[in-house]
């Protein structure tokens, strides 16, 4: 049983919570099983959590906070500390290794969410008059976290098969649907996604290069494409049939009440059909929501004085007000698109403090053994946590730390070679 324990713990946790987390899509009551992916990870780790006495205080100190509410986010962000230790052990121990049976299916999976590209009806209209892919998905940041990590998989597995010139078949595949899954990440117009699946893509690149050139097709390739989608979307719009746009401007307005009040915010065919293919709201900050989202935590904040966000959860306090906020869809918005908000209003200050001297220790962790690329990419997910619910959503955590463990296992194995071991 025990060695049973030590294989799962190696190399079946990322491989068994990415796989719930694909099949937990394809169905309405398949849907149910989708936060088991995060869930199952934690649990084939759990001798990972009980290794250290820090370890299991960090996690107790919101234990009674979670009986006094019973409030799912406070469960999240127990769960988030959870991954973050998890991981910070991972550093040392190893990510364990991919499997390529799952890469091949991955890869599969990944031309299937290319080819949902060109399919209308998987847009989502947003208020700044953009429209962005999500696939079957109910919304484009559950595709995000989706592709993500499908994308740092096939890339992990990439990596590994450096070394093995029998399986150049693999390397091909892989090398398709990695360029397929950044057409996908231009289409969903993800500014965090784009930069996070990019730094990544430069980091392997630099790093591993001359062991595999053609990895220096991947970023060059990201960036031709960024350049060429933004160039050409205006005519690919002109070519669309106006059937389907007339469509879909019909279907945008049945399924969204908010629009169905004031169509005023929809575009008229020209523009509609533009605001499909276009980029330019990866250059605005203006029209995401996120400013009037800190606004109401901060009027929340405000009305319940700051003694009652120590140790609180105040999420449904801060509904209250978000209900308030003019042009804000409820039902598809998140809580406040902010990791740090998001855990002050779930566990109070006491859950941001826990959430920051985690950041400390992998901060240290990196300076400590002088790992560069691992510092700045976490620097990265540090400044893009304050445009994500990345606590939330703990599979979105998960699939990022493992990005990160990826760039660490790169840079530990440079560092044992130029030592001699």
């Amino acid at each position: 049983m025990r060695q049973i324990l030590n294989r799962l713990h190696k190399t079946a946790d990322l491989n068994i919570a990415i796989v719930t987390k694909v099949i937990s899509d394809w169905a309405v009551f398949l849907k149910k099983i989708s936060p088991l992916a995060s869930i199952l990870f934690i649990l084939l780790n759990v001798r990972t959590l009980l290794k250290k006495r820090s370890t299991v205080i960090t996690l107790l100190i919101l234990v009674p906070l979670l009986v006094i509410t019973r409030r799912a986010e406070v469960l999240r962000v127990i769960f988030s500390i959870a991954l973050f230790w998890i991981f910070l052990e991972k550093f040392t121990a190893g990510i364990g290794t991919t499997d390529r049976r799952l890469a091949v299916f991955l890869s599969l999976y990944a031309l299937v969410l290319f080819a949902g590209i060109f399919y209308p009806w998987f847009y989502l209209m947003m208020y700044d008059g953009s429209l962005r892919y999500k696939f079957i998905l109910e919304s484009h940041n559950a595709l995000c976290i989706l592709v993500f990590a499908i994308f740092i998989y096939l890339c992990e597995t990439l990596l590994s098969t450096i070394r093995l010139p029998s399986s150049r078949g693999l390397k091909i595949l892989l090398m398709v649907a990695i360029c397929a899954l950044t057409l996908v990440f231009l289409f969903i117009k993800s500014r965090l996604y784009i930069g996070m699946s990019g730094a990544y893509l430069f980091i392997i690149a630099f790093k591993r290069w001359r062991k595999m050139p053609a990895l220096l097709l991947l970023p060059s390739m990201y960036i031709g494409l960024f350049l060429l989608l933004t160039l050409l979307s205006q005519q690919a719009a002109f070519r669309m049939d106006p059937r389907v746009i007339e469509q879909l401007r019909r279907e945008m307005l049945a399924r969204d009440s908010t629009l169905a009040s004031d169509s005023s915010y929809l575009a008229g065919n020209a523009d509609f059909a533009a605001a499909m293919m276009a980029n330019r709201r990866l250059f605005s900050a203006s029209g995401t929501g996120r400013d009037k989202l800190v606004k109401a935590v901060m009027v929340t904040i405000s009305h319940g004085g700051w003694q009652h966000f120590i140790y609180n959860n105040n999420v449904d306090h801060y509904l209250t007000v978000k209900r308030r906020v003019p042009n804000i869809n409820i039902a598809a918005s998140s809580l406040t698109e902010n990791a740090y908000l998001t855990t002050i209003l779930s566990a109070g200050f006491t859950g941001l403090i826990l959430l920051l001297y985690m950041a400390g220790l992998y901060l240290a962790h990196f300076i400590r053994r002088k790992e560069i690329f691992s510092l700045a990419f976490f620097l990265l997910l540090l400044a893009a946590w304050f445009f994500e619910e990345t606590t939330i959503f703990t599979f979105s955590l998960m699939a990022q730390l493992f990005a990160l463990g990826s760039i660490n296992r790169i840079e530990k194995e440079d560092h044992e070679g130029s030592a001699g071991n």
